[in-house]
């Protein structure tokens, strides 16, 4: 068979697999936009990167799962940095987030692929303290309430763990919780 000859021949048979393809699978067009299902709801976990007394603001950093608009599987990052209040040194004393309405040094942000946006404000309560470190607070529920760039809200409920801070060697304290577009 000449060169010429098998190149058709490839390219018949290549056109019916794709033909046979298409027709076993066949190829939809995407969805309406307004199908889609849209928001968030997913879990975070991850290391406070740096504190507020160092870097100017809590930095954090670290992995989510869950619900991102059309993918209920959805894995990666996240990261926030955000200012607050003294911390609170009793057993259910409170701090508030700072927003800062200044976007030109906002460290009160968010964010995850795809979605980010401010911190609009919330609160840490101290949770648990611990009778062996001289009653320090070491656990803080956090609620607060986000907004997302482009239009839309979000809430993060959560905790920030600051028990490694009290073990030998010490660690670093961890953020985790939800965070969601579907706020109570």
């Amino acid at each position: 068979m000449s060169p010429a000859r098998w190149k058709s021949s490839l390219s018949s048979l290549l056109g019916i697999l794709v033909s046979v393809l298409f027709a076993v699978h066949p190829v939809s067009a995407a969805p309406d936009s307004q199908a889609l299902p849209q928001g968030i709801d997913v879990l975070i976990e991850g290391p406070e990167l740096c504190p507020q007394s160092v870097c100017g603001a809590a930095i954090f950093i670290g992995g989510f799962r869950g619900r991102v608009d059309w993918n209920p599987s959805a894995t990666g990052l996240f990261w926030s940095a955000v200012n607050h209040d003294p911390l609170p040194t009793v057993l259910g004393g409170t701090a508030d987030l700072i927003p800062n309405p200044d976007r030109a040094v906002d460290w009160a942000l968010w964010g995850l692929p795809a979605h980010e946006g401010k911190v609009e404000g919330g609160t840490l309560t101290c949770v648990m303290i611990d009778p062996a470190n001289g009653n320090a607070c070491v656990v803080f529920a956090i609620a607060a309430a986000l907004s997302i760039d482009g239009g839309g809200t979000a809430c993060f409920n959560g905790y920030l763990d600051h028990r490694p801070l009290y073990q030998d060697p010490k660690k670093i304290p961890k953020v985790y919780g939800s965070l969601s577009t579907e706020c109570p």
